[in-house]
This record gives structure tokens, C-alpha cells and sequence, in this order.
């Protein structure tokens, strides 16, 4: 499983949605956009692992869990 793909996973099961996640990201200190974060979870932009790694730790989760 891709990182896009674990973080689409995660959002869809606990019915969180790209808005929400776009929020938390932001008032975390890293600016993104609804735009950016679609194009992440459907393959088209690259998500780095600075990104990836402070997407986990806002939906309470590991990459290891979702291997």
C-alpha cells in the first residue's frame, strides 16, 4: 500500500474527510490546500515524507498498521 493510499484508507474508514484533514494540517504549522491534498490521494502530486508522517500522527496512526 502507497502512502496516498494508506491516508485515503484511513479517511474513508473513519469517515474523516479531505477538508478536515486539510484543517488539521494547516493549524499544524504546514500550509495545503483542498486541491493539493486530492491530487496526493489520487496518484497525481507527490506526498512527501515530512507530509506523510504529520498526516499519521493527526489520524492517530502508523504505516506499519496499515502495511
Amino acid at each position: 500500500m502507497t502512502a496516498s493510499e494508506i491516508i485515503k484508507t484511513e479517511l474513508t474508514e473513519s469517515g474523516r474527510t479531505q477538508v478536515w484533514l486539510v484543517r488539521k494540517i494547516n493549524e499544524a504549522g504546514v500550509k495545503m490546500n483542498k486541491q493539493r491534498l486530492s491530487g496526493v490521494l489520487n496518484g497525481k502530486l507527490v506526498l512527501s515524507a515530512d507530509e506523510f508522517l504529520l498526516m499519521c500522527k493527526i489520524l492517530n496512526i502508523t504505516a506499519i498498521e496499515r502495511k
